[in-house]
């Protein structure tokens, strides 16, 4: 009788703990998701919150804070977990302004052969040290855009195919052409006009990020992603995917946790209560 009691009382103590747990996992998933969305400007740089009326990717009234330590670190974070075939340009690595050029081409960055023309620039958002008046940005905090002319193109040396997929950001509309050249020469391929993304209400500007992706026949050696100047912006320039962005493991739902934990805990007190049998019959 005292072991039944003792067993239940263990149970009750037990699923109170999970219970505890998995309230502090949604705690925790809620608070992250706030502060994304709310975008407090606590430690911002304040010539970006008091020159509401900049509305372009880059704020020229903004220096950039970010040191080249925060940068290295950053893309090491983003640069390594690339463990598939899927290539994912997500501008990590980069300095605010910086020209990408050859930063995929044996420039510093990943290896993959690819190049950009010299109006392409990297852009880290205003909330990690940088001048953009972005956010959200689909990963890290660097993107690509342009300030000079109306288009980045880049340039893959050994060509690809079926097709690729980004996000972007703009006030509006951008258009991408495909060709069999490099930087822009020979055949077109494909062309599409994507729908402007628009910009948010308030500061900052440019955190409406949209999904797209352009399909093709042949071997495309170029790509001129254009727009108006400093009204557009890219991430996550993919190959080999429809879908922009790294592939990730899938992260267990808040109810797969419970179950975990109370699959976990059960196990625990089954064990416990064989072994107290085992003694108390020996």
């Amino acid at each position: 009788m005292k072991q039944k009691l003792f067993f239940m009382k263990y149970s009750a103590v037990m699923l109170l703990l999970c219970f505890l747990f998995s309230q502090h996992l949604f705690s925790q998933t809620v608070t992250k998701e706030t502060k994304k969305e709310t975008l407090t400007t606590k430690g911002v740089n304040n010539k970006a919150v008091n020159n509401p009326y900049v509305k372009s990717v880059h704020n020229p009234n903004v220096t950039a804070t970010i040191t080249p330590k925060q940068i290295v670190a950053n893309a090491k974070k983003y640069n390594n977990i690339n463990k598939t075939s899927t290539i994912v340009l997500n501008f990590e690595g980069l300095g605010n302004l910086a020209h990408i050029n050859n930063y995929y081409n044996g420039g510093g960055g990943p290896n993959y052969g690819v190049y950009f023309n010299n109006a392409a620039l990297a852009l880290i958002d205003t909330y990690s040290g940088g001048s953009g008046n972005t956010a959200n940005d689909p990963s890290g905090f660097t993107s690509m855009f342009f300030l000079d002319g109306n288009a980045s193109v880049m340039n893959v040396t050994d060509g690809f195919t079926t097709g690729f997929s980004f996000y972007f950001c703009s006030s509006a509309d951008i258009t991408l052409y495909v060709y069999d050249g490099l930087d822009g020469t020979g055949n077109l391929l494909a062309s599409q006009t994507f729908t402007a993304s628009g910009i948010a209400p308030d500061w900052p500007w440019f955190r409406i990020w949209v999904p797209a992706g352009l399909n093709f026949n042949g071997i495309a050696k170029s790509v001129s992603f254009t727009g108006v100047a400093n009204q557009c912006v890219f991430d996550d320039v993919t190959f080999g995917s429809s879908t922009p962005g790294q592939p990730t493991a899938a992260v267990p739902t808040l109810s797969e946790w419970g179950l975990i934990i109370l699959g976990f805990v059960l196990i625990c007190m089954g064990i416990y209560y064989i072994r107290r049998r085992s003694i108390s019959i020996s």
